[in-house]
């Protein structure tokens, strides 16, 4: 009697389970899966300027036919109300980890546009290659505020 019971608990939970995973819905509407989560677009790596004008942040563009991820750096201007530009207009390379230096107008971010991964820096829209600097390197760079005068 105890074991047709714990059978009939075991195959409820199955079929709940079944129910719940194939995404049926009482309002005809399909459940979120994981195809879905892999459209998403990702947010990460904010950073605040030092005066606190800018943020950038990296946005992560998947390409699910393609079966890649796109991810470049943004800019936005926390005084004014508006969308956030793009740092750097390059759709063929990936941009990422933006790091304030002291001026609040210029950043050092990691790149691929050099064909491996390498430090850039930016004023403005215009990078320019800052040298080879080794990948462990760049976690380790943290640019210094102007000295007060």
């Amino acid at each position: 009697m105890r074991g047709q019971m714990r059978f009939v608990v075991i195959v409820g939970v199955a079929v709940v389970l079944v129910l719940i995973s194939s995404g049926a819905r009482a309002d005809g509407r399909s459940a979120f899966t994981a195809a879905d989560l892999m459209r998403l677009q990702r947010v990460s790596d904010l950073r605040v300027s030092p005066d606190g004008h800018y943020a950038v942040f990296a946005l992560t563009q998947p390409d699910v036919g393609m079966n890649q991820n796109h991810t470049h750096l943004w800019l936005l201007d926390l005084t004014r109300n508006g969308a956030p530009t793009r740092l750097v207009a390059d759709e063929s390379t990936n941009d990422w980890n933006g790091r304030w230096l002291g001026d609040s107008r210029s950043l050092y971010f990691l790149t691929d546009r050099s064909g491996s991964s390498q430090v850039w820096q930016t004023r403005g829209t215009i990078a320019t290659q800052s040298g080879v600097v080794p990948i462990d390197e760049m976690f380790q760079i943290r640019p210094q505020p102007p000295a007060c005068k």
